[in-house]
């Protein structure tokens, strides 16, 4: 009897990939990095193929690791971060780079939508208009790119492009819904006026389901690029935040997180989203609860850009243990981690990031371990 799950994290920098046996153990993990491409300042983007091969490879090397029998995998899920969508053609094929989260360029594209609609936004949503989110980020395709707005048939979101292509679904879950501003995330309902408005047809949006329901089963085709069984099942999955809260044991109102990933997060599971347009809303996996809490763009995004950088590709550990002989405080070398601006609750993407203290003793040890410290 298939006894293991294989879960895929698709992050703002890599892949990692997981099975697990029928206690909760890791039997086998994978990670495999993706470029991120920046052609201009402000600017944030990936390939979409980039996260499926990603996907492909740790999903080889798990079952290669374990000596797991793709018939043992009893279920698959992926997450994902949220706002990064896909603009597909009629083959569902991707027609350009996804607009990261963390992209700037449709700061003007928020202030024409705040002035069109105002509070209804928040109202709406439970979230105030900034590049973070999906609409201004379509809105300035549709302005600035309109040949490939004109050639979009349908819209998926990062992990639910990856899933596509293993297991042919054009679904999203609620969640991951949310985080366009497109979608209410009270009634679990595309809001049709903010829709029309940008002129996404309703057979252009996917179909909305709960993170844990079976959407689909691994293809033949994608069972010989990964190794797994066909016809495996496949559940819809959500993003990688609300997951983290959930697999962190956060089941009460009054439990808080802080997460250091890709991003930064400090959240609290709450009965109610936060009456405030600075501090983001989501909902939690369990229904009735929210996970309302800040943002920082650049956590763990600061050491792989300290090593591409500074370093030039050394491993983490030998960052790590350079830092590690610095005493606290970096000598006086302080760093504000503002790389990409800023989300909750500053919402200002004209912050920067700044080595404030610099002397002729510090060496690049102390600019690592600084750098450690101001995202702490």
């Amino acid at each position: 009897m298939p006894n293991y799950v294989l879960a895929s994290d698709l992050g703002s920098g890599g892949c990692k990939t997981v099975i697990l046996n029928d206690a909760g153990q890791v039997v086998a993990a994978a990670s495999a990095e993706y470029p991120t491409h920046y052609p201009h300042p402000g600017w944030v983007e990936q390939n979409p193929d980039d996260w499926y091969t990603a996907f492909v490879t740790t999903t080889q090397q798990v079952l290669a690791q374990s000596g797991v029998a793709p018939g043992d995998i009893a279920m698959i899920g992926l997450v994902a971060v949220t706002h990064n969508t896909v603009l597909l053609d009629e083959n569902d094929r991707p027609l350009r780079n996804c607009i990261l989260t963390f992209d700037q360029r449709s700061q003007p594209q928020c202030r024409q939508i705040s002035a069109q609609w105002g509070d209804t936004v928040f109202a709406q949503t439970m979230n105030g208009v900034s590049p973070l989110w999906t609409w201004p980020q379509l809105l300035w395709l549709k302005q600035h790119q309109p040949e490939v707005w004109q050639s979009t048939r349908r819209i998926l979101f990062q992990k639910d492009y990856v899933r596509h292509r293993l297991a042919p679904a054009r679904i999203t879950d609620t969640i991951d819904a949310a985080g366009t501003l497109l979608f209410n995330p009270v009634t679990h309902h595309w809001i049709d006026d903010f829709c029309a408005d940008l002129g996404l047809s309703p057979d252009m949006l996917p179909q909305t389901v709960g993170p844990m329901s079976v959407v689909s089963a691994v293809s033949r085709a994608a069972a010989k690029e990964t190794g797994l069984a066909p016809d495996t099942p496949v559940i819809a999955g959500t993003t990688d935040t609300v997951a983290e809260v959930f697999g962190s044991g956060l089941l009460q109102p009054g439990q808080g997180m802080v997460k250091l990933a890709s991003v930064g997060r400090l959240a609290v599971v709450s009965p109610a989203p936060v009456d405030h347009p600075r501090i983001l809303n989501y909902r939690h996996v369990l229904d009735g609860l929210w996970y309302p809490g800040s943002g920082t763009k650049s956590a763990a995004t600061t050491p792989r850009w300290l090593r591409d950088n500074l370093w030039r590709q050394p491993s983490f550990s030998e960052m790590d243990a350079a830092a590690a002989k610095i005493p606290p405080g970096s000598e006086g070398l302080l760093f504000q981690p503002h790389l990409l601006g800023e989300w909750a609750p500053y919402w200002d993407d004209n912050l920067r990031a700044n080595f404030i203290g610099a002397t002729m003793r510090h060496t690049r040890a102390h600019f690592t371990r600084a750098a450690l410290e101001g995202v702490a």
